[in-house]
């Protein structure tokens, strides 16, 4: 019987922005590209938390969500949002 893989990796593009996120044990290790600082707040269905990315864009979410959550990213070029994930 053919196992499931699980997704272990997510990239997510917009015009001026491509976030990667990579799941790890219990946390959710990020990069922005390009490369850059930023504050990111996680949204999850009744909560909230922010985190932020160091100058070279690296950020984590630790703990992951539970269940599905979005990111709204606010940097010095703007704003990007995605839609709902789950890890």
């Amino acid at each position: 019987m053919a196992e499931l893989a699980a997704l272990r990796a997510f990239t997510l593009r917009a015009t001026v922005l491509t976030i990667e996120l990579e799941v790890s044990d219990g946390a959710l290790l990020g990069q922005l590209v390009p490369a850059q600082p930023g504050r990111i707040e996680v949204r999850a269905r009744g909560s909230s938390t922010v985190v932020v990315a160091d100058e070279i864009g690296c950020f984590a979410i630790d703990p992951i969500p539970a269940g599905p959550f979005r990111l709204h990213c606010r940097l010095p070029a703007g704003e990007v949002r995605t839609g709902w994930l789950t890890a």
